[in-house]
């Protein structure tokens, strides 16, 4: 009976609460804001978690131009479980009252979450467009000649002499912004780096979200050689601009895969990569280089199915063939990446990757003397090809031939002498012949140029003929 009860004063304040919303909406158009915030005032009384409410007091004050305790309501309004719908338009709201207190990166801040939302979204642009042209503009005429003064001894190069009048035109107007940025791009490009470097932190710390001053921070950061930094700069201005189809933020895009390569972040590198394809969709560079890079982040489907778009229109594209074959190779489907390479063979038969890529085929299937052909025949094509070696070094030990795969991996080594991998793998051929001195020398070298091998060796039974060996226990102790 309880619940019943309860059930019934729900309903019944339910009823009330819709009643009295109503009756406030109502107000609102007829401009009454006043009586329409005492009834929304009730019903947060009752609903202290209901979005809509503080959204409608929130215009109520917008139009009353109270717009601190509209701003807290926006606030509010967002801080509510919302749909994504009405998000928009409360970011939207929420920018113009923090803009008409004059708190610009706070307007800012809500305008571009409204295009994280809908990158398209016209007002937001408007928004973002208006407040940066009056923050970067000055209404000192005489500002405004020695910036024109400026501009043009820039274009001439004559950069000391545009300094000079960027410095004249901040004396005029201390809080002109485009005068302040006009002035680190003369810095720059005169070569005087760190001076650049500060005036445009300085340019930030007022207007955090101008695109270009990250784009040329990001290109400073890079001439400097500070990848990390260069990169975060370049994520902020593709992030803060309102169109990433213009050649600086290409540019800046295609450095930024640049950086995440250089710090071996594939992952990141595919995210900017996709982008560029998208915008660039006729560029075989940024194609092949996406391909890999799926690559490299583990991405075979994608990648699997980038290089099959490939192949439909051009059959015989040997690169597109070559990268499936390993993509194939990598997930296991070995027929399969065997009858590209075959094909690439008649394509391009004198490619020592290919033959070599095919005899790695081979060997998966077991078809051991095809792939023992085929690794000879890639290192008979380019006998600098030190993989090749590695490769037909590694199935001779395979399959128990010691003494050929000690005659190639010796070959291997001549050709890279960093390469850890052969030095260990000669090392287990010479312990398992029982010649302990050259099995020590070559153990020796793998662990100096790779550690990985010490915890390998201790479980690897090849070694046991070094068991008893005095230098076989002091190198492992010593490293």
């Amino acid at each position: 009976m309880f619940t019943v009860f309860q059930q019934k004063i729900s309903a019944e304040n339910e009823n009330v609460n819709n009643d009295i919303s109503k009756k406030a909406i109502i107000l609102m158009g007829e401009k009454k804001y006043n009586e329409a915030i005492n009834l929304f005032d009730k019903l947060i009384e009752s609903n202290p978690n209901d979005a809509m409410i503080f959204y409608n007091r929130g215009i109520c004050f917008t139009k009353l131009k109270y717009y601190p305790e509209a701003i807290n309501d926006y606030e509010k309004a967002l801080s509510c479980n919302i749909d994504e719908s009405f998000k928009t338009d409360m970011l939207l709201k929420l920018g113009s009252a923090y803009s008409n207190v004059n708190n610009i990166n706070r307007a800012m801040e809500s305008w571009f979450k409204v295009l994280k939302i809908d990158y398209s979204n016209k007002k937001a642009r408007k928004y973002i467009s208006e407040a940066i042209y009056k923050i970067t503009k000055t209404d000192s005429e005489t500002a405004q000649k020695y910036i024109k003064n400026g501009i043009k001894y820039f274009d001439e190069g004559d950069y000391r002499s545009a300094i000079e009048e960027y410095i004249k035109a901040l004396k005029e107007d201390p809080e002109y912004l485009g005068a302040k940025y006009e002035l680190g791009m003369a810095y720059l490009e005169n070569g005087e780096l760190d001076v650049a470097l500060v005036i445009f932190l300085e340019v930030l710390e007022k207007a955090p979200y101008l695109d270009n001053v990250y784009q040329e921070l990001g290109n400073l950061y890079n001439i400097k050689k500070n990848y990390i930094p260069a990169g975060e700069m370049f994520e902020k201005a593709l992030e803060f601009t309102l169109d990433d189809t213009r050649r600086p933020y290409l540019e800046a895009r295609n450095k930024l895969v640049n950086i995440y390569l250089k710090n071996n972040d594939s992952k990141s590198a595919v995210l900017h990569l996709e982008r560029l394809y998208v915008l660039l969709p006729d560029s075989v560079e940024i194609r092949d280089s996406l391909g890999i890079n799926y690559i490299n982040s583990g991405e075979y489907k994608k990648a699997e199915n980038l290089f099959l778009a490939i192949l439909s229109k051009e059959p015989d594209n040997v690169f597109a063939n070559g990268e499936l074959g390993i993509v194939y190779s990598i997930i296991g489907k070995h027929e399969e990446s065997v009858k590209i390479y075959e094909k690439l063979i008649t394509i391009t038969p004198d490619n020592s990757i290919i033959c070599m890529n095919l005899g790695n085929g081979y060997r998966s299937l077991k078809n051991y003397e095809k792939a023992i052909d085929a690794f000879k025949k890639s290192i008979q094509l380019d006998p600098n090809n030190n993989s090749a070696y590695w490769n037909l070094g590694d199935l001779y030990f395979s399959l128990k031939n010691y003494d050929e795969s000690l005659i190639i991996l010796k070959n291997a080594v001549k050709l890279d002498p960093n390469d850890s991998r052969t030095y260990y793998q000669i090392a287990r051929i010479y312990s398992l012949q029982k010649n302990e001195k050259d099995a020590i020398i070559n153990l020796e070298m793998a662990i100096t140029l790779n550690d990985k091998y010490i915890e390998e060796i201790k479980n690897n039974k090849d070694f046991d003929n070094l068991m008893n060996n005095k230098q076989f226990h002091e190198l492992l102790i010593d490293k």
